[in-house]
């Protein structure tokens, strides 16, 4: 019988588990940003800063082209364009 995780989320528990050590991994990777105050004009800053990267990404043949100038850390066109709209819905809120 599949348990009601699975069956909600397509997700089994190590997977789960992969995910969450992936997540406190991230984490630990931006927490020098934690305690940064984000005024509007740096999220601006950032959302310029992340729209280049999804240009540089979009230019790359291959949709998971490391990004210039920051490849240990930005992946591709999917991770690009979610950096962007994480950026423009902060600003919205901000």
């Amino acid at each position: 019988m599949l348990e009601l995780h699975t069956i909600m989320t397509g997700l089994d528990l190590q997977t789960l588990e992969d995910l969450r050590i992936q997540a406190l991994a991230l984490k630990q990777s931006f927490s020098k940003t934690e305690t940064k105050t984000w005024t509007a004009t740096i999220v601006a800053s950032e959302l310029v800063l992340q729209t280049t990267h999804l240009q540089y990404a979009l230019m790359s043949p291959d949709a998971q082209h490391e990004v210039y100038p920051t490849s240990s850390v930005d992946k591709g066109v999917a991770d690009e364009l979610s950096d962007v709209l994480f950026n423009a819905a902060i600003l919205k809120i901000i």
